[in-house]
C-alpha cells in the first residue's frame, strides 16, 4: 500500500476529485483532492484563528502535514486550478482568467492518474471548472454543482459569526472597505517581492491605485502608483499584467482629469484584455464610455457602456456594475432628448445595488438623468443629488463628492441662482485641488471665470 503525507491545500474553488486503484484483490490506494474557494488562511484553526470555525480542517491539519508558507500562483479560480492540476504556469496554460479552455502543454493530473489505472470522479460547485474549462474532463465525471456549500459545512457558531461577510472579497468588492483592502493587496506585494514575481508585483501595484487610492478619491497617489505598475508590466513583457496595468494607469488619468492620456491607455488596456479573455475588459469599456460622453462622442459612448455590459453579463457577474452601466445608457439617451425613459427602472436599478461605492454615482446619474429630461423635475434631481452626496460622504469617496459639487453648481444655475450656482463650483474646484485632480481643476476653474 502506497501512503502520502497529508496537506491541507488552499486553492481557489471547491472541488472534490477521488481517485482508485489497487492490484486485484489487494488494498486499493484513495487519493483526494479537496480544493475550496477565497479561502482565507487566518480564518482557519490550523492558521492561528482561535474562533473555532473549522474544527474538522484543524483536526486533519495536526494529523497530517501543514504548508506554512503556500502560493497560488494566481488568485483566480480556472487558471489556479489549470496549474494545480497541470503544474504549469499560468502563463502557459492559456487560462489566466475564468473563461477558456486549456491548451495542450501538459497532461493534466486526471489523465496521469487515468494512464496509472485509477478511476477518476470529481464533484465541483462552480461553473468555472464546468465541460469547457478542457481540465481532460473527458477522463473525469464532473457532477452538477449540487454537493454542499461551504457555510453548510461551517458549525453554526461560525455562521452567526457572518463568516463570509467578513472575507477579503466581500470587503473589497462588495462593501469596497478601502482600508482593508489596501491590508490585503500591500500583504500581496510583500509575498510577490519576496518571490521575485515582476509580473505580480505589477498587478499588486495596479490593484492598489485603483481599488485603494482611486476609490478613496486619491488621484494623485493613484496616477503615480498606476504608473510604477505599467512601467514594471511593459518590462516584464507578461500579457496580463500589461492589460491590469494599461486598464488601471487609465482610470487614474481619467480622475487625474487627463482625459487623452486615460483614452490612449485605456485603448491599450482593451487591446490586451481582449487578446487573452480578460474581466477587466469591462473597466477599460466603462471609462471609455466615460471619456467619450464627456467630449460628447454620445455614439462611442453608447458603444462602449454596451460593451462593459456585455462582457460582465457574458460571465454571469457584476449586476451592480451592470446597473450602473445601463444607467449612463439611459443619461446619453436623456442628452440627445429621447423621451422613452424608463425612470422607475433606474430607481430599481439603484434600490437592487448591492456595491457601496456605487452608491453615490448611481443617484448622482439619476439626478443628472433628471435635469436633461425632455421635462426637467428639478426636484427630484436636487433630491437625487443629495443622496449622491451623502453616500460619498459616508463612503469616504472624495473625488466623487467634487462631481457632486459640479452638478449641484448646474443645478442652481438652472434655478437662476448664480451666487450659489458659483460656490458650489468653487466647492468642487477644492475638492479637486485636494484629490490631485489638476485637469479637473484647469476645467472647471476655467468654468468659474464665465460667471
Amino acid at each position: 500500500v502506497r501512503t502520502m503525507s497529508r496537506a491541507l491545500p488552499l486553492a481557489a474553488a471547491l472541488l472534490a476529485l477521488a481517485g482508485c486503484s489497487g492490484d486485484a484483490g489487494g488494498p486499493a490506494t484513495r487519493i483526494v483532492l479537496v480544493t475550496f474557494d477565497t479561502m482565507r488562511a487566518d480564518r482557519l484553526g490550523c492558521y492561528g484563528n482561535e474562533d473555532g470555525l473549522t474544527p474538522n480542517l484543524d483536526r486533519f491539519a495536526a494529523e497530517g502535514t501543514l504548508f506554512e508558507q503556500a502560493v497560488a500562483q494566481t488568485p483566480t479560480t480556472l487558471p489556479s486550478h489549470a496549474t494545480i492540476l497541470t503544474g504549469v504556469h499560468p502563463r502557459d496554460t492559456g487560462h489566466v482568467t475564468n473563461t477558456g479552455s486549456l491548451v495542450d502543454v501538459a497532461r493534466t493530473l486526471a489523465e496521469a492518474f487515468r494512464e496509472a489505472g485509477f478511476r477518476n470522479f470529481a464533484a465541483v460547485s462552480v461553473f468555472h471548472l464546468g465541460e469547457e474549462s478542457g481540465l481532460d474532463l473527458s477522463l473525469i465525471h464532473i457532477s452538477e454543482p449540487t454537493i454542499p456549500t461551504a457555510t453548510s459545512l461551517m458549525p453554526s457558531s461560525a455562521l452567526k459569526k457572518n463568516f463570509f461577510n467578513d472575507t477579503a472579497t466581500t470587503e473589497i468588492y462588495t462593501e469596497r472597505n478601502s482600508s482593508a483592502a489596501s491590508d490585503v493587496y500591500k500583504r500581496q506585494l510583500e509575498i510577490s517581492k519576496a518571490a521575485n514575481l515582476i509580473w505580480s508585483i505589477s498587478i499588486m501595484k495596479s490593484c492598489i491605485a485603483n481599488t485603494v487610492y482611486n476609490t478613496q478619491g486619491n488621484a494623485e497617489l493613484g496616477y503615480h502608483t498606476s504608473r510604477e505598475g505599467l512601467t514594471i508590466a511593459e518590462e516584464s513583457g507578461d500579457a496580463m499584467s500589461k492589460a491590469e496595468a494599461y486598464v488601471h494607469h487609465g482610470v487614474s488619468c481619467f480622475l487625474k482629469g487627463f482625459l487623452d492620456e486615460a483614452e490612449r491607455h485605456l485603448l491599450l488596456g482593451e487591446k490586451y484584455c481582449k487578446k487573452i479573455d480578460y474581466a477587466s475588459g469591462f473597466l477599460a469599456s466603462r471609462y471609455l464610455g466615460l471619456i467619450y460622453l464627456e467630449k460628447e462622442q454620445y455614439r462611442k459612448s453608447q458603444n462602449y457602456f454596451a460593451e462593459a455590459i456585455a462582457i460582465l453579463e457574458d460571465r454571469g457577474v457584476g449586476n451592480s456594475i451592470v446597473y450602473l452601466n445601463k444607467i449612463a445608457l439611459t443619461y446619453i439617451k436623456a442628452m440627445q432628448h429621447e423621451k422613452d425613459i424608463n425612470l422607475e427602472l433606474l430607481y430599481n436599478y439603484e434600490h437592487d445595488n448591492k456595491i457601496k461605492a456605487l452608491e453615490g454615482p448611481m443617484a448622482l446619474a439619476i439626478s443628472q438623468i433628471l435635469l436633461a429630461a425632455d421635462k426637467p423635475n428639478i426636484q427630484k434631481a436636487e433630491n437625487w443629488l443629495q443622496k449622491a452626496m451623502d453616500a460619498d460622504q459616508k463612503n469616504g469617496q472624495t473625488w466623487n463628492l467634487g462631481m457632486d459639487y459640479v452638478i449641484c453648481a448646474e443645478l442652481f444655475k438652472r434655478k437662476n441662482k448664480n451666487s450659489e450656482a458659483k460656490e458650489n463650483l468653487g466647492r468642487a474646484i477644492e475638492i479637486f485641488k485636494e484629490c490631485g485632480a489638476s485637469g479637473w481643476v484647469e476645467k472647471y476653474e476655467k468654468e468659474l471665470s464665465y460667471y
